[in-house]
């Protein structure tokens, strides 16, 4: 699917269908929302200035860990580009809204030269919830690998020590995902390889 935006054009997977109900983050923003089995995602799609896009951040791990809350964390963040050669900067993060559960968001900023093209994603499960934690959970503490205080069950995605509020588990590698292809973490991960193949 084409999503055609002022000055430039992203490809995205197909199945994601306009949507009114979104968070308008750019002036010329367009919603877009996608529900299957295990995912319920909205994408929001507008343009930046390369000013105030990731592209200036000197460090965007530290960046954006200094605006999240203790109910927040960081799950990834990728330094690339697409086929095409457009610079491409991503985040994934997430955060526990207790009582309802886990959102992911993705935040995927391309760089046009005069503009940049930022997809942000909002996804979580739909359906049963915790089926990939608890499944990854019950196997690892069956191979002693997760204590009983759950030491071992968390660590920082960047190797340093747990400094986020609401860190990754283990459950969230993203090595994981083709056993757990309907997840949100799965379907984010699959959308950013989309994008930087086929733009």
């Amino acid at each position: 699917m084409n999503i055609a935006l002022p000055g430039a054009a992203v490809t995205v997977p197909d199945g994601y269908v306009p949507t009114t109900d979104f968070p308008a983050m750019a002036e010329d923003a367009l919603g877009y929302c996608h529900e299957d089995a295990g995912t319920y995602a909205v994408l929001v799609a507008g343009t930046l200035s390369r000013e105030d896009s990731l592209f200036v951040v000197d460090d965007v791990v530290a960046g954006t860990r200094a605006c999240m809350g203790a109910n927040q964390g960081f799950v990834d963040a990728m330094d690339c580009s697409t086929v095409r050669g457009l610079p491409c900067l991503v985040t994934i993060t997430k955060t526990n809204f207790p009582g309802h559960g886990i959102q992911y968001c993705l935040t995927l900023q391309l760089d046009f030269g005069k503009k940049v093209v930022s997809l942000s994603v909002f996804a979580e499960e739909n359906g049963p919830r915790g089926m990939r934690d608890a499944a990854v959970f019950a196997a690892l503490r069956g191979q002693g690998l997760v204590g009983e205080s759950l030491e071992g069950w968390t660590c920082d995605p960047f190797g340093g020590g747990l400094v986020d509020g609401f860190p990754l588990n283990l459950s969230e590698r993203s090595n994981l995902d083709a056993r757990f292809p309907l997840h949100p973490l799965s379907e984010l991960r699959a959308l950013v390889a989309f994008v930087c193949a086929n733009n």
